[in-house]
Parts: structure tokens; C-alpha cells; sequence
């Protein structure tokens, strides 16, 4: 008898005997075979030929080498291909840790149950394109070509440890369940357009080294990248996903383009280590964000706390314009307003990297450079009078510091200096002194002008006196501005 054992199920014993001069029977025996022989032995298999002590179960082809591809036709009878010919009705159909030297064309096939290719060995493509199953196992599977699930109708399908060395499709395929791609590895593009996944989607681990595309699709579940790779881009655009969506990838070589997603529950982004490059998140939603670091908040002076890191500038923009709807419909504020400051901050990166393309003409070049400078212009007032100060609006405690910043700097001036208050042949380290140039500092910051000190015949203490009551007057409107729209809100 065949010596062959399978490593999945100890239990499984092979009844067919050997070939002669060799260990092992027709179907496990390696390398060339008589292809029209090894059909006939299969096809016996089917119409039950021979005794059951001879031979395998209906539809079990444990750790057979096909010399050539499978093929599932209506009328496999009658059919005079050179490869394996299946009727297109099977039951419980095992190919685990088979080894196909060809196609396993299954397209159209009706399997009542589990198609299980664990461990199997396809040469070439793996098509399961209008096909139905109760479940599809292709973990830790090699497939050298691509990997077809087009149209499929599928309980569940488990991906696990399964290496594709081509591409991976379930364009308009119908998945009850959940599919399972951890730890796959797909050398091509994943493509998942529009793709109906009942289930979860869950992607721990797998490596695409080219794009993953997800236009449109429909996942009644969450979509999981934990510690995923992939090297080109990442769509999202106009999917909806009824959970979660994790990006908690370790890289992502191309672009994000999540325009138009529906997020049901939350949003998770990568931790700040790792960047992502380039993303676009117009017309995106979601019920909530949730960033590796914890919310987005601004710690002293311009020190970012966001949690998350997108090098192009456009692209935080989008990202932040999005986060600040999320936290508004979440009714976090606080939270919408510091997405706000890293919009702005991230929009004056933006306008000031202003550069002409290349190979443009000369006039360009100088009406970029010109509005560039512009720009790096209009970015100094914007930090010293709004970002420096409120934080865009963001920080009630940046404006309150500003005010005991700039009422401390110039009280300090005038203390070292009494006769720019009109103050002679005083000692400047006593407390009355002291006293004086605070009290002198406030009432100019506050423009209230009581009288009681003047700048005197100083030029230096009239223009200090001036610059600080400029600046009282637009930090005192900007508490105006912040305060009330807190209450309005």
C-alpha cells in the first residue's frame, strides 16, 4: 500500500496501492505520471469503481500531485482534457497539502461545504471566480500565479500564512462571513472592488508589495491592518465599513485615499513612528477617531501632541479638516479645536512651500518665488498674533500667558528703567519701584491711561508705551474673540 501520511490529520491513511517500483500510489507518487491513467483513477473515484478498501473518499485528494492543472466542468464524464477533470457539483472538496503542476480552474463549481486547500501547492493560478462555497481554507498555501475570488459566494474565506506571487482578486465577490488574510503575503495587488464582505476584513500582518485597492466595497464588520505593509497605494474611496477601521500598519509606501469612506464606529490611525506619506480624507466620516497617543492636544508653546504623523502637507490638511468634523459630531470641542490648530498649522506649511514646477518659464518662477515670501510674510503675523497667542483659538491658557508675557516683559523694562515713567533719581531695587513699573504696565496694556505716570520727555518710553498699548488692544479683542465663542458654542 501507498506510504504517503498527511501531517493535518495523522489519522488519514491512503488505501491505494502502490505503484510498481515505487512506495508511494498514482496519485502521491512525484513528478511526471500517465496523465490519462491518473484521470481514469480519479474518475473511479467518482463512480465508486472498485472496492472502498482500494480506495479514497468521494472529493479527498489529500496530498495527490496532479501532473497538470484541475479543471470543474458540467459534464466531466465526457470530457478529453489532459487535466484533472471534476464534476462542477462537489461536497466537502479537500485538496490540503496537494501539489497541482497547473491551473486549479474551480470556476463555477457549487461546493456543499468546505473547500480545503490547506497547504496546498498550485504552480500556477488559483481561480474560484462565480463559484460558491460554505468556506474556502487556503492557509499557509502556495500559489504562484494569481489568486481569482471574482463573483465567488462564500461563507468564509481564511487566507492565513498563504504566500500569492501574483495577484489577489474578489472584485464583486459576496463574502457572508469574515476573510482572513493575516500574515498573507501577496507580491501583486489585493483588490477588493466592490467587494461585499458580511463579516470583518482582517489584514494582521500581510504584506502587498504593490497596491490594495478597496473602491467602493461593503464590509459589515471592521477592517483590521495590524502591523500590515504595503508598498503601494491604500483605497478606501467610497467604502463603507459598519465598525472599525484599524490602520495600525507598520508602512505604507503609497497614498491613503480614504475621500467619501463611511466609517460606522471609529477611525484608528498609526502611531507617530510610523508616517504616513501622502493621504487624502475629503468627504470622509466617521463616528469617531481614536489616535494611538490618545487625543490630539497642545502642550506649551508650539510643542505638538497630535498622535499621529502625515509628512505632505495637503495632506494633514484633509486629515485634520476630517478629524474636526469627527470630534464636532462627537461633541468634543475641545478636541475640534486643536484639530483646527493642526489644520492651520499644517495649511501654513502648505501655502509656504510654494514652488514652481519644473521646467516652467522664468515668470513663473519669480511669481512663485515672490508669493512664497508673501506667504512666509503674512506666516510671521499669523504666529506672533494667532498661533503664538490663542493657538488659533484653540487655548484660553496661550492668551492668558501672552498677556502676563508681554504685562511682565515691558513692567521689567520700565522697573530697570524708571525714567521711561518719567521716574528720576529712584533706586531700582526697591519694592516701590517695582510696584511702579508693573502698575505702569498694566494700565498701558489695559489702555486705561490713569495719569498717575507718564512717559515723560523719554522718546524710548513713548514708543514702549505705544507698542504696549497696540499690543493690549489686540490681545484684549483676540479674549474677546475666544471667550465669546466658547459661550457661543
Amino acid at each position: 500500500m501507498c506510504k504517503w501520511r498527511s501531517v493535518l490529520d495523522p489519522s488519514y491513511r491512503c488505501r491505494v496501492p502502490s505503484e510498481p517500483n515505487s512506495d508511494y500510489c498514482i496519485f502521491h507518487k512525484c513528478g511526471l505520471k500517465d496523465t490519462k491513467r491518473f484521470n481514469a483513477a480519479i474518475q473511479a473515484q467518482f463512480t465508486e469503481e472498485g472496492a472502498a478498501a482500494i480506495r479514497n473518499p468521494p472529493f479527498s485528494f489529500v496530498g495527490y500531485w496532479f501532473p497538470r492543472g484541475i479543471l470543474v466542468v458540467e459534464k466531466w464524464e465526457t470530457c478529453k482534457r489532459e487535466e484533472a477533470c471534476l464534476p462542477d457539483v462537489l461536497r466537502n472538496l479537500s485538496f490540503s497539502e496537494a501539489f497541482i503542476d497547473g491551473d486549479l480552474f474551480l470556476s463555477g463549481a457549487k461546493i456543499e461545504g468546505q473547500a480545503d486547500l490547506r497547504q496546498a501547492q498550485v504552480q500556477r493560478n488559483f481561480i474560484f471566480t462565480d463559484a460558491s462555497a460554505e468556506s474556502v481554507a487556503l492557509q499557509r498555501a502556495q500559489i504562484e500565479g494569481n489568486a481569482w475570488f471574482q463573483l465567488c459566494r462564500v461563507g468564509h474565506v481564511y487566507l492565513a500564512g498563504t504566500h500569492v506571487h501574483a495577484d489577489l482578486g474578489f472584485d464583486n465577490a459576496e463574502v457572508a462571513g469574515s476573510v482572513f488574510l493575516s500574515n498573507t503575503v501577496i507580491d501583486g495587488d489585493a483588490t477588493f472592488t466592490p467587494a461585499r464582505i458580511g463579516g470583518s476584513l482582517l489584514l494582521h500582518g500581510v504584506t502587498v508589495n504593490k497596491g490594495m485597492n478597496l473602491l467602493r466595497a461593503n464590509v459589515g464588520g471592521s477592517i483590521h491592518f495590524g502591523d500590515a505593509r504595503i508598498q503601494g497605494d491604500l483605497v478606501l474611496q467610497e467604502a463603507t465599513i459598519a465598525h472599525r477601521l484599524r490602520l495600525n500598519f507598520q508602512e505604507l509606501g503609497g497614498k491613503l485615499s480614504c475621500m467619501d469612506c463611511a466609517i460606522g464606529k471609529s477611525l484608528w490611525m498609526p502611531p507617530p513612528d510610523v508616517a504616513v506619506r501622502a493621504a487624502n480624507f475629503d468627504g470622509c466620516s466617521a463616528k469617531h477617531l481614536n489616535l494611538k497617543v490618545g487625543t490630539p492636544r497642545i502642550l506649551g508653546w508650539g510643542k505638538a501632541r497630535c498622535g499621529v504623523r502625515i509628512d505632505d502637507k495637503a495632506s494633514a490638511v484633509s486629515f485634520w479638516r476630517f478629524a474636526q468634523r469627527t470630534y464636532v459630531n462627537e461633541g468634543k470641542r475641545q478636541q475640534a479645536d486643536v484639530s483646527f490648530y493642526f489644520e492651520r498649522i499644517a495649511r501654513w506649511k502648505e501655502l509656504r512651500s510654494v514652488v514652481a514646477r519644473d521646467g516652467a518659464k522664468p515668470a513663473k518662477r519669480a511669481l512663485a518665488r515672490i508669493t512664497r515670501w508673501w506667504y512666509c510674510f503674512l506666516w510671521l503675523l499669523d504666529l506672533v498674533f494667532l498661533r503664538w497667542t490663542t493657538a488659533y483659538g484653540a487655548s484660553l491658557a496661550h492668551l492668558v500667558g501672552t498677556w502676563f508675557f508681554v504685562i511682565g516683559g515691558f513692567g521689567v523694562a520700565y522697573s530697570m528703567a524708571p525714567r521711561l515713567i518719567g521716574q528720576h533719581a529712584v533706586c531700582i531695587w526697591t519694592l516701590r519701584n517695582w510696584i511702579n513699573g508693573i502698575h505702569y504696565s498694566v494700565t498701558t496694556f489695559a489702555t486705561l491711561g490713569l495719569g498717575d505716570f507718564t512717559p515723560g520727555a523719554s522718546s524710548l518710553g513713548k514708543a514702549l508705551t505705544s507698542i504696549e498699548a497696540l499690543l493690549g488692544a489686540i490681545l484684549i479683542a483676540l479674549a474677546v474673540l475666544v471667550i465669546g465663542r466658547r459661550f457661543m458654542r
